[in-house]
């Protein structure tokens, strides 16, 4: 017999669950346990006649071969039904949305994090298409908006929502839930409920306000957990946790209202259970006291610490004196891109002005005022341990817009609203796909921790836990930042670790060396360093910078700043996130921008409007990530782009920084599809006049990795840089003249590339009028192999290479083949010295029979050493001798 049960007291999910089970498990029979909620008794005594449900005393509990179990994984939440589950030989299903687990031990388990057990089993009638009544439909609903207070519990899921709208769907009835759901309180239930509220009691754990109360009934009273829900919903606590003996036991009840209280983990220790956010446990016997002093006891290890001033605060503070002028003021709030300044006079901070008190003074005429006149002088410090709330009701309750944070007479900080905001919604902490990997979903992400732990290698990841125990030593935040970050989501491989500390960057540095006995290059004026430990592996550290721009395509000035400051100074948002390493909070992404989720979406984008603007060097670096991860600019960035190009921004950029950039473009492997997105753009075009990506041109690209395989076939040692052959590839349509001038003019190559450059453009023509030629044989013009030879001898590789790959031509190839293979290591075997031996006179003559005779043997004509001094002979005495290639020797 197959059977399927529920916990005793069964509410509405257990109740919508075993129905829901029961359509997936055709022929079993339902049978609730023992109990349940009032409301739930209520549904039951109006819908008996319909309900197919068995009492437990007509069922043989030795014929069940099967138990399929809802809602819980505790056999002691199921009465009588307990033994059968944990009766060898008994096959065990369970669903269940509680991940902590129990006793029993399932044959078959679908335990997964939702706000409620019914939604699980939802998921798989729609996946089976089984059809739902809207009976059915309205209890299942009643399921999933019970256990997730109509889907505004912190524990409801997507899944939720996508279930309940599927039910609606499927004429799920909103009047009949919300009659079941929204009861009024008996009487019992109204005295035990006031009796709770009049004994609460609050107390801080870790910055999180829990309140706690005890009670006794005279008789049972049902539904305690809805009873805690109420006094939640009345003290606005985050957590609550009821004590209430009555008929001889001992009812415990846990409820948190915040993330990071894990009320399961405190409900275990008494023999109970449940989910991190609701559990619950009964006691045969105990004192009240007692158990509320064990009750916090626990929740020392139940609850992450909250936010303290000292997390929230921004560093360094952006400050003024009181004697600044309004005009003044008005520059730094633009610089720093802030709403207002904390006013500070000989360290005490002693005012702040608002962006908006500027503008009206300044709309008054009066910019010249000193700020001391317009400030607000409620300046209410607190201390760096000051807890969230307190700070949330300074700032709500109290009208206060900057909070300074102050350790004894030190400022240490300050906090804004945007800083509480991004605490409360945790806006720091986010998420066509990367070619490299398939990013998860946001709500299935993996955690960044995990990251570390799989992802990378094991010394790499020692050393960064080691630079988080400096950071810890010293009582400093240290973060890995940028590409590594962007790269480890990725699941793509990038040992550069890039650390910023958020503070002194170079003790750190120092400290840090000492600890990996690594050799350290100290840039005090810059506040960063490398260090390069002795297996060779590097780590660059910085302080954490702001930085502005003085004038379009300029270097930026970089000062001092926080962790987000540094951030935000970063080009795009897939580079603007930070992994803290700090043991507290090792693994910890900061995400300030969203750029995991830009990750997720394949979306490259800016930071801010002005930022093509102000370092058009990021136009090829977005275009750089574009080609290199398949991504693609977003769209608001992409007309920020075209719009800086139009207006000439790449113009701005220096030489210098434009050759750094368009080399490292054309080094990635899918350079072709950069530069192509560069003609898209229009970058191409706004680098020199006439450069442009024509038809012939993406022909010539098609066949440079194959030229560069089959040269590398050759087994020749020279090693040809492929971006080179990219660039004369690119600049040759110009022209040789005009591309040398680009070259050299706009990009300052380097000398040694610069001559390959030149080389390879100015013999391009000649070189391929010989090359594409073919062989003379008798009756018919063509060239020899001495002038295939002289054609190639004098130049780089790379003009070689660039003649195979603009030609085309097999013909081309082949000859280019025969000189690297060998004509180019034929020489004469008779030497000048020899001739000189033989009668010829110490001049220039000597110089010309020798080329002669490298000619005939280049061709074929001479292949001893006698022979060429034979030939060598004759010429000397006929007295001006012509050789065969009608060149006078």
């Amino acid at each position: 017999m197959d059977v399927i049960t529920t916990h005793v007291g069964a509410d509405f999910d257990a109740l919508a669950s075993v129905i829901a089970a029961s359509k997936l498990h055709p022929g079993a029979r339902v049978v609730l346990s023992g109990g349940s909620d009032r409301n739930v008794a209520d549904f039951l005594s109006l819908h008996q006649e319909i309900l197919d449900f068995a009492p437990l005393k007509e069922i043989d509990l030795d014929a069940i071969s099967t138990l399929i179990v809802v809602e819980t994984q505790m056999s002691s939440r199921l009465g009588e039904l307990g033994k059968v589950a944990r009766r060898p030989g008994v096959r065990v299903v369970v669903y269940d949305h509680h991940e902590r687990g129990g006793d029993i031990q399932p044959a078959e388990a679908v335990i997964l994090p939702h706000g409620a057990t019914t939604t699980i089993l939802v998921e798989r009638i729609r996946e089976q298409g089984l059809p739902v009544t809207p009976l059915e439909a309205t209890i299942f609903l009643l399921g999933i908006y019970e256990d997730t207070g109509s889907l505004t519990f912190l524990g409801t899921t997507p899944n939720d929502a996508e279930a309940a709208a599927w039910l609606l769907r499927r004429g799920a009835n909103l009047e009949i839930v919300s009659t079941f759901l929204i009861r009024g309180l008996t009487p019992d239930q109204r005295a035990l409920l006031n009796d709770l509220l009049a004994r609460v009691r609050y107390h801080d754990v870790h910055g999180a306000r829990v309140a706690l109360s005890s009670a006794e009934a005279p008789r049972y009273v049902a539904e305690v957990a809805l009873l805690t829900h109420r006094l939640a919903d009345v003290e606005g606590a985050d957590a609550v946790f009821v004590i209430v003996r009555m008929e001889g036991s001992i009812l415990l009840v846990g409820r948190a209202r915040s993330r990071g209280i894990d009320v399961a983990r405190v409900m275990e220790a008494f023999g109970g259970g449940g989910h991190e956010r609701a559990a619950s446990a009964t006691l045969k016997e105990g004192d009240p006291a007692a158990i509320e002093a064990r009750i916090l006891e626990l929740l020392e290890g139940a609850v992450e610490p909250r936010a303290t001033a000292r997390d929230l605060m921004s560093w360094p503070v952006r400050s003024v004196g009181p004697d600044t002028p309004i005009t003044e003021v008005g520059r730094a709030l633009s610089r720093y891109g802030i709403g207002g300044l904390l006013i500070v006079d000989e360290g005490q901070p002693v005012g702040v002005i608002l962006r908006r008190d500027v503008d009206r003074a300044t709309h008054h005429g009066l910019s010249h005022a000193p700020v001391r006149a317009f400030m607000s002088r409620d300046v209410r410090p607190v201390a760096p341990d000051a807890p969230l709330r307190e700070i949330e009701h300074l700032m709500l309750e109290e009208h206060v817009a900057r909070v300074p944070v102050m350790e004894g007479d030190r400022l240490l900080g300050i906090i804004t609203r945007t800083d509480v905001l991004r605490a409360l919604h945790r806006a720091s902490i986010s998420t066509t796909l990367p070619l490299h990997t398939a990013v998860p979903s946001p709500e299935r992400e993996t955690p960044v921790a995990d990251l570390l732990r799989d992802r990378l290698p094991e010394r790499v990841r020692a050393r960064l836990e080691r630079a988080g125990a400096i950071g810890d030593l010293l009582g400093v935040h240290v973060f890995v930042v940028g590409g590594f970050v962007r790269d480890l989501i990725l699941g793509v491989e990038n040992l550069d670790v890039d650390l910023v500390v958020e503070d002194d960057g170079i003790a750190f540095a120092g400290r840090l060396a000492d600890e990996l006995r690594a050799d350290a290059a100290l840039h005090h004026r810059f506040g960063t360093a490398r260090l390069t430990l002795p297996d060779g592996f590097r780590l660059d550290v910085a302080s954490s910078r702001a930085e502005h721009y003085e004038r379009p395509g300029a270097l930026p000035v970089v000062e001092h700043s926080s962790l987000r400051d540094d951030l935000a100074r970063r080009d795009f948002t897939i580079n603007a996130m930070a992994i803290q390493l700090n043991a507290r909070a090792f693994g910890r992404l900061v995400d300030p921008f969203r750029g995991r989720r830009d990750l997720r979406l394949g979306r490259v984008r800016v930071l801010h409007n002005l930022s093509f603007v102000e370092d058009p060097t990021r136009l090829f670096r977005g275009v750089r990530f574009e080609a290199r991860y398949g991504f693609r600019l977003g769209p608001g960035s992409e007309r920020l782009a075209r719009s800086a190009i139009e207006h000439g921004a790449p113009s701005g950029v220096s030489p210098a920084r434009l050759r750094k950039e368009v080399v490292l473009t054309l080094e990635e492997p899918e350079a072709i599809r950069a530069v192509e997105r560069w003609e898209e753009l229009g970058i191409l075009a706004a680098l020199w006049p006439g450069l442009a990506l024509s038809g012939e041109t993406r022909e010539r690209w098609q066949r440079i990795d194959s030229v560069l395989a089959w040269y590398n076939g050759l087994g020749v040692k020279h090693r040809v840089e492929r971006w080179l052959l990219l660039l004369a590839v690119i600049v040759a349509p110009l022209g040789a003249e005009v591309a040398s001038r680009f070259i050299e003019a706009r990009l300052h190559v380097r000398a040694r590339h610069r001559e390959v450059l030149r080389a390879a453009l100015f013999g391009l023509a000649p070189l391929r009028s010989v090359l594409e030629q073919p062989w003379r044989g008798r009756g018919r013009k063509g060239v020899r192999a001495s002038q295939v030879y002289w054609a190639c001898k004098d130049l780089p590789v790379e003009a070689l290479l660039l003649a195979v790959i603009v030609s085309g031509a097999q013909r081309a190839r082949d000859r280019v083949a025969l000189y690297l293979r060998e004509l180019r290591h034929v020489r004469p075997r008779v030497t000048g010295d020899r001739l000189i031996e033989i009668g010829y006179p110490r001049s220039p003559v000597v110089g010309a029979a020798l080329r002669e005779l490298l000619n005939r043997r280049l061709d074929g004509e001479l292949r001893t050493a006698e022979e060429e001094l034979a030939l060598a002979r004759n010429w000397l005495e006929k007295g001006v001798p012509v050789g065969s290639h009608g060149e006078v020797v």
